[in-house]
């Protein structure tokens, strides 16, 4: 299966969407992708999301960004 081919103000919005749906993920956001030059060996062409706190420390959330971050690159790619 193809990933959906997305804008990255698109990605970001969903990855926020997803952390938005975890508890105590208020203060935390999603604030940009990195556009990769080539696919990755999974075919994904962005990484490292980057994951920011609102007056709080990001380290407790890292794990849960981690995941979201996993899933979303199985089924988006940017356009």
């Amino acid at each position: 299966m193809g990933r959906i081919l997305i804008t990255e103000k698109e990605l970001v919005k969903i990855l926020n969407n997803e952390l938005g749906k975890v508890e105590d993920s208020g203060g935390y956001n999603f604030t940009h992708v990195m556009r990769l030059r080539d696919q990755d060996k999974n075919g994904c062409n962005w990484t490292e999301a980057s994951l920011a706190g609102s007056g709080v420390p990001v380290k407790p959330m890292v794990p849960v960004a981690e995941r979201i971050v996993f899933e979303a690159k199985k089924k988006y790619n940017l356009k």
